[in-house]
């Protein structure tokens, strides 16, 4: 998490592509942190596809490498004063 001040922020959290940015059990974790740092409930300001990641990852010898392609999603958010 990247806070904006005391009252927003940027939540990112990786995801398998096969999963998709919604089905993936980080969404939920992401969700918790943020009410968490809000201490109660937030407006979701906006979200999507963040900058992305490739990796090369060398295998054991003779057996090539991999490319890893890891799948980065934002949502920015503001607090909510609950006391409205």
């Amino acid at each position: 998490m990247v806070p904006e001040g005391e009252r927003r922020g940027v939540m990112t959290y990786l995801y398998k592509g096969t999963d998709g940015h919604m089905l993936t059990p980080r969404r939920g974790e992401a969700f918790q942190e943020i009410r968490e740092f809000c201490r109660g409930p937030f407006d979701v300001v906006k979200e999507g596809a963040t900058k992305g990641r490739q990796r090369v990852v060398e295998g054991v010898v003779g057996s090539g490498s991999d490319i890893i392609i890891e799948n980065w999603w934002g949502i920015r958010f503001r607090c909510v004063d609950s006391r409205l």
